[in-house]
């Protein structure tokens, strides 16, 4: 046997730290303000990572392979997402139109919009943990 197959496979999982589990009606002008107090972010001074749960997916567009452009709702609130390709899993089964899920989320300033939550990773609603 080799000694890669006796490793532990869990020393191989992507480890996320939840800085704080919010509502996105949370996201409001202060809570913007005081995250961009924080910048620049790098390194020495990692960007906070959200969790938000029980969003519903009203729109996903795949823009690019890989790539989606979401609007999302928790309860009467709505928000722009962007999910990437880099994040920890295929997410567009989890993020289709109608589904209801746990994001894991950064904050992002748009130019149009004022922010979006960049997806780091996601679950349905219910499902395991989006992170450990």
């Amino acid at each position: 046997t080799s000694q890669l197959a006796e490793t532990d496979p869990d020393l191989f999982r992507r480890r996320i730290e939840i800085d704080a589990e919010i509502a996105i009606r949370q996201i409001d002008s202060r809570f913007i303000g005081d995250h961009a107090a924080l910048e620049p972010f790098g390194q020495e001074n990692r960007q906070p990572t959200f969790l938000a749960r029980g969003l519903v997916v009203e729109s996903s567009r795949e823009f690019s392979a890989g790539c989606y452009r979401l609007s999302v709702l928790q309860g009467a609130e709505r928000s722009s997402a962007i999910a990437w390709p880099s994040t920890s899993s295929p997410l567009g089964g989890v993020i289709a139109e109608g589904r209801t899920v746990d994001l894991l989320f950064r904050l992002e300033p748009d130019r149009y919009e004022g922010h979006r939550l960049e997806v780091v990773d996601a679950a349905a609603a219910g499902d395991a943990p989006v992170a450990n």
